[in-house]
């Protein structure tokens, strides 16, 4: 410099590091006098100076011509775990991994890499913090605007499993769109505990849409749609009166739930355990135990079966206490149009009570105006038949037809 020799620290040659210096042997170069020592005759110069300003200079006139909402291009310089940089020119804009795109991914490298040529959308410019936020996803149309029109409810759809929660399972149909699969919508029968249990992250699987709201921008899938619904046959294979055997799977307060096939658990409730009154279920019936059950009801839409074992049971026989009792219960009083008392009785209680068919098939003859040594009148006959009925009125009205005939 001018006969003095001078000195540029390898730091100070380049804004980047220069790993080899030989390239600058012989070349005349612009440098900065940063120290001079005349004592020592020590010069101390500085390239990188240089360049700093006049990237400084530039830096500015980029921020200058930088508005939110302008498309640019650049080249991807640096990936990050959150996000990538993108070369400008003189100053370097980030795409925050938020920006990068509408699908799912693990990492930005997965979308871009160093060295990609990108198009990109300038969301905001801080010229005093020179920092510019660009995003490439702003360049393309968000799935959920259109979504109501490339899906409806009912279709089948197959997509990716991406995600996996306690409550559900998320299907991705497309980058940007994903839905769930609620976990009440895996199986008709099964009841997982996980969503693991029956899906696995990475599967492509099939699905049926049963609700969208672009707004919310939440879609419902279904898996168990895919499958014929057992419960739709499950009222003619099992219509009221069928008995079946099955294990118990559960035993609550109110009741014992028996497993009748395959994944469909029907309740047997506490009344319809025994005659006898069970304060406990728990005390008479285990989990894993063979029950034998007759089928009261079957709901298909609530999927709910209802189950009787007292049915199945022998009614108790009245003690003696009891039975005084029922024979002074009064009698219910007939309405308009029941029958008239003292008239003709239909063969429904003749096929109910077979002693009266069998009263009726004698030979009554013998008991009135016949070789008979027996002494029964007529009305005592009904009298004592209609007793055992326990229709003590009408065999009074029949006994005292008889004697005022006789």
């Amino acid at each position: 410099l001018e006969g003095v020799r001078a000195f540029i620290p390898a730091s100070q040659v380049d804004i980047k590091r220069v790993a080899e210096l030989d390239e600058f042997v012989g070349q005349t170069i612009p440098v900065k006098i940063t120290e001079i020592n005349r004592k020592k005759g020590r010069v101390i110069l500085s390239r990188r100076a240089l360049l700093e300003e006049d990237q400084k200079k530039k830096r500015a006139e980029v921020l200058e011509s930088l508005e939110p909402g302008a498309e640019v291009e650049g080249q991807v310089v640096e990936v990050t775990d959150f996000g990538a940089f993108v070369n400008l020119g003189a100053i370097d804009g980030l795409i925050h991994r938020s920006e990068l795109s509408w699908g799912r991914f693990e990492h930005p490298k997965e979308v871009v890499k160093v060295g990609d040529e990108v198009k990109a959308k300038v969301l905001s410019v801080d010229k005093e913090r020179e920092r510019v936020n660009l995003s490439i996803k702003a360049l393309t149309p968000d799935p959920w605007q259109t979504a109501a029109e490339k899906y409806e409810v009912g279709q089948r759809i197959k997509g990716k499993v991406v995600g996996l929660t306690p409550f559900g399972a998320f299907v991705e149909i497309e980058p940007g769109l994903e839905g769930l699969i609620h976990i009440t919508e895996m199986s008709w029968t099964k009841r997982p505990r996980h969503p693991s249990e029956v899906l696995k992250e990475g599967e492509e699987v099939e699905a049926v849409v049963l609700r969208i709201d672009p707004e919310q921008r939440r879609l419902s899938l279904g898996l168990r749609q895919t499958l014929p619904d057992p419960w739709k046959e499950l009222p003619e294979k099992y219509p009221p009166g069928t008995v079946v055997k099955g294990k118990i799977t559960g035993v609550t307060d109110f009741g014992v739930f028996v497993e009748i096939e395959e994944g469909i658990e029907g309740l047997v409730h506490i009344s319809e355990l025994d005659y006898e009154h069970i304060e406990n279920p728990a005390d008479r019936f285990k989990k894993g135990e063979e029950l034998e059950v007759v089928v009261l009801g079957i709901d298909a839409t609530d999927q709910r079966v209802s189950l009787s074992r007292k049915r199945l049971l022998p009614p108790p026989v009245p003690t003696e206490e009891e039975e005084p009792e029922r024979k002074r219960r009064p009698r219910q009083k007939k309405g308009k149009g029941g029958p008239k008392r003292g008239g003709p009785r239909g063969p429904r209680r003749d096929r109910e009570l077979p002693g009266i068919a069998t009263a009726q098939g004698a030979d009554l003859g013998s008991f009135v105006g016949g070789e008979s040594n027996t002494s029964v009148k007529l009305g005592d006959l009904y009298g004592d038949l209609l007793s055992d009925l326990g229709l003590e009125e009408e065999a009074a009205e029949a006994e005292a037809t008889s004697e005022a005939e006789s």
